[in-house]
């Protein structure tokens, strides 16, 4: 059986534009992004669960490091696997359930950007 994989996703996408200059909050938008081909170690996840969280608060006011226009929104999520990077055949991690974990790979300091706001 061979998968139909999807080739868009919609993403939250924060913009530094605000409706004024008065405003506190950088813009948010729904939009239609294409899926990149998967590489090595990456794996495609249908997101069944999203979280919107003090994280995205304080990138739309810009109280968040190394957030730039155009970036996607939302660390948190759950969903299944779909699809795999990886260059064995039949990969074990398609079709198991999985939660995204945003801060792994912090290891310059383990307690996260926030300690820079």
């Amino acid at each position: 059986m061979t998968l139909d994989l999807p080739k868009t996703t919609k993403a939250l996408i924060l913009s530094t534009a605000k409706k004024s200059p008065d405003d506190p909050l950088f813009e948010i938008s729904i939009q239609e992004r294409p899926i990149s081909t998967l590489k090595e170690n990456e794996v495609l996840v249908r997101i069944a669960a999203a979280a919107y969280n003090y994280r995205e608060l304080w990138q739309r006011k810009n109280q968040y490091p190394g957030i730039a226009d155009g970036s996607v929104m939302g660390a948190d999520g759950a969903g299944v696997v779909i699809a795999s990077g990886s260059t064995k055949p039949d990969d074990p991690i398609v079709g198991k359930r999985v939660f995204l974990v945003p801060m792994r790979g912090w290891k310059s300091d383990p307690r996260g950007p926030e300690e820079k706001i």
